[in-house]
């Protein structure tokens, strides 16, 4: 019974296959005990996390693609400092708090990219 993310609502990003917090919600109520950790392997618009924060989770979110940081970031950014209203803001009475710690491991991965792009030649 959890609505999809409307196309007007302050939830929403642009990034295909958001979940809805409530969902995501539902999933760490479920599993997950205050204090517990969240891992995310795709990372994507942030939701996990975001959600994690404001149930007092601590989570580890793993993205590899650019718009981590136009769109990850930037909410995670909102939900620490409580700009962030949307979702299950409310419901959990969020004010924002928190931190976070970001890494960015590109240059390794790039000489990955390029041993598998040197084998494809070869064969």
């Amino acid at each position: 019974n959890i609505p999809r993310i409307n196309s007007q609502s302050k939830e929403r990003k642009d990034l295909l296959g958001q979940k809805p917090e409530e969902l995501i919600e539902r999933i760490l109520l479920a599993g997950t005990e205050e204090g517990d950790l969240v891992l995310d392997f795709f990372i994507g618009t942030g939701t996990t996390c975001s959600v994690a924060q404001k149930m007092n989770r601590r989570y580890i979110g793993v993205e590899q693609l650019d718009y981590i940081n136009t769109m990850t970031i930037p909410r995670m950014i909102d939900v620490f400092t409580g700009a962030d209203k949307s979702g299950i803001s409310k419901k959990v009475n969020w004010q924002g708090g928190g931190s976070f710690i970001y890494l960015e491991l590109k240059k390794y991965n790039q000489i990955f990219i390029e041993k598998i792009e040197e084998a494809e030649r070869r064969i």
